[in-house]
């Protein structure tokens, strides 16, 4: 028997106990495997003879929920507008088109996916209702839930999930290096089911149908069609909110679907019942962080996203305003350009890594230490993917390492044009802060500060840079990383070895030499240091105090959020 799934994340083992509770309270019928990628469970077909259920560690979770309203709180309650401070103009809504934060989780309040993640980062269902797995591990049969309507009100089909994916496969890195290569076909069986079938064994393909940034969300085949190779017209999905208007620079509108199909189990996780309490999510771009922070205070907002970290002490205990911590939400990262002349020579790359002093900038840009942490492993420490390879070469604050380094290369004094934004505080801070220890070393730095959406479209043009900024958001699995390691993705890594290492890493059955094959892949990282990864940080988000449920999960959401008065 193929055996494709078994780990389980950190996180999930320290919740055994609840979970062994929680299932014997649970009344569902269905069977359960675990994602060796995620260890997130997958549901099949209950009594499939490829999936005996085995003993609790290989379990994962079934009957853990999210429960919607905590004790002594008030019962949710329908109406209202909810209008959000957002983190600048999204470049796009048309998630298929971008891996951007600010488009995923905006857009998807409209467009939804076939899998999405529980409490526990464990794959659930989420468009899909189930689906089994051929004994050779090469047919993969999705059964799609019925009655699920489109925001034009179309019925969900087989055909627009085929068109979706196809069209998602030809602009996101992952599928089209690591799923395509394995792809015999994509074909409806039945108007609410789908095979793909496969060339050989790929146990990722669930995992990358999950998949959150540059996402497979699911758009009415025709949305495809009139849109050929360019952004989508019209955005229509199945989320429990749509698109009424986007007045650009001035507000993102989106309204309740009153027909919306939720699950029928419990809000759990980023899955489970969605419901769409408030009247209508306004989305306001505003880039200055210190105007969203000040916009929730006197009332002109009711969230505020990713606000200065510097304002929790005076927000903590405030009449009128939350602080919410979320996360782990990510990292800061700086990514070569190894197109460029410059940071196309491994060993000046090498000099940036050597350089760098981890500690101050996560000072300068977070301050509180509640806010970030230091950590070498390219997945965090919360995922089953934890690792210590090649950390020898993190934070190694060492300037005649790296003074050495850019004399063997050859370096020449040419200016470093390196790109960040303002619109993201994190990201402008740190590169602030490490010019100066890079110029300690013996780099010239050229900071150019970009509006978020022009650095997004510029960081894919060659020879427009050196260096640029971004964060890495958390990943539960490698196969969600590999995005940003794909030749095509901003920065152009093509290094044949690492193509190799993830191949590998799909292919292998046993679980810890995946983990081994993961794990020589981060070090490779940190030999050919494709990005410079500095220390895991925590969002500060604001809300009013009527504002109700709002999650401190790594990626925010407005789904089961209310208005109390």
């Amino acid at each position: 028997m193929l055996q494709t799934w078994g780990l389980v994340t950190r996180s999930h083992a320290l919740h055994l106990d609840e979970e062994n509770a929680a299932m014997s309270r649970s009344h569902q019928s269905r069977g359960m495997i675990c994602s060796l990628f995620s260890g997130r469970a997958h549901w099949a077909s209950a009594g499939h003879p490829r999936y005996p259920l085995v003993g609790l560690a290989a379990m994962c979770v079934v009957g853990l929920v999210a429960a919607l309203v905590v004790a002594g709180e008030k019962a949710p309650r329908t109406g209202g507008t909810l209008k959000i401070a957002w983190v600048g103009e999204p470049p796009t809504l048309d998630i298929h088109k971008s891996t951007t934060t600010s488009t995923r989780r905006l857009a998807w309040h409209m467009f939804e996916r076939l899998f999405t993640f529980d409490e526990q980062y464990n794959l659930i269902p989420e468009l899909a209702e189930g689906y089994e797995v051929s004994s050779d591990g090469k047919t993969y049969t999705v059964r799609l839930r019925k009655g699920v309507l489109f925001h034009n009100g179309n019925e969900l089909t087989a055909e627009d999930v085929i068109a979706s994916l196809k069209r998602w496969m030809d602009n996101d890195p992952i599928p089209k290096n690591y799923l395509i290569p394995d792809l015999e076909a994509l074909e409806a069986t039945g108007p609410h089911a789908f095979e793909i079938r496969l060339k050989q064994p790929n146990g990722a393909t669930i995992d990358f149908l999950a998949s959150i940034a540059q996402g497979p969300v699911i758009y009415p085949k025709e949305v495809i069609e009139e849109a050929g190779k360019d952004q989508i017209k019209r955005f229509i999905g199945t989320g429990p909110y749509q698109f009424v208007e986007y007045l650009p620079d001035r507000h993102i509108r989106l309204k309740r679907f009153d027909r919306y199909s939720a699950r029928s189990e419990a809000a759990n996780g980023y899955g489970g019942k969605r419901a769409a309490y408030l009247d209508e999510l306004i989305f306001y771009p505003v880039a200055d962080v210190a105007v969203r922070a000040a916009g929730v205070e006197a009332g002109d907002f009711d969230v505020a996203i990713e606000v200065s970290t510097d304002d929790y002490d005076r927000f903590a205990n405030h009449p009128l305003v939350d602080p919410v911590i979320a996360g782990p939400a990510a990292y800061v990262v700086f990514v070569p350009n190894k197109k460029s002349p410059t940071m196309g020579n491994v060993k000046i790359r090498q000099a940036l890594l050597a350089a760098i002093d981890v500690e101050p900038l996560m000072k300068v840009a977070f301050g509180d230490q509640r806010f970030y942490r230091l950590d070498c492993s390219i997945l965090m420490k919360e995922t089953a993917w934890w690792s210590q390879a090649g950390c020898e070469l993190y934070n190694q604050k060492n300037v005649q390492k790296a003074k050495q380094l850019l004399q063997e290369a050859g370096y020449d004094g040419t200016p470093i044009r390196w790109i960040t934004t303002q619109v993201y505080q994190q990201m402008y801070k740190t590169s602030v802060a490490v010019k100066s220890q890079l110029e300690a070393a013996g780099f010239k730095i050229d900071l150019q500060v970009l509006d978020w959406a022009t650095l997004s479209k510029k960081r894919y043009e060659a020879d427009f840079y050196d260096v640029f900024v971004t964060y890495f958001t958390y990943r539960p699995s490698p196969v969600l990383f590999y995005t940003v390691l794909a030749k095509t993705w901003a920065g152009f890594w093509d290094n044949p070895k690492k193509d190799e290492l993830i191949v590998q890493t799909l292919r292998a059955t046993d679980q810890k030499r995946q983990f081994e094959l993961w794990s020589q892949l981060q070090r490779l990282i940190y030999e050919d240091v494709p990005f410079v990864r500095t220390g895991d940080f925590f969002d500060l988000h604001l809300k009013r105090k009527e504002v109700k449920n709002l999650t401190n999960k790594p990626e925010v959401f407005f789904w089961n959020v209310w208005i109390e008065p």
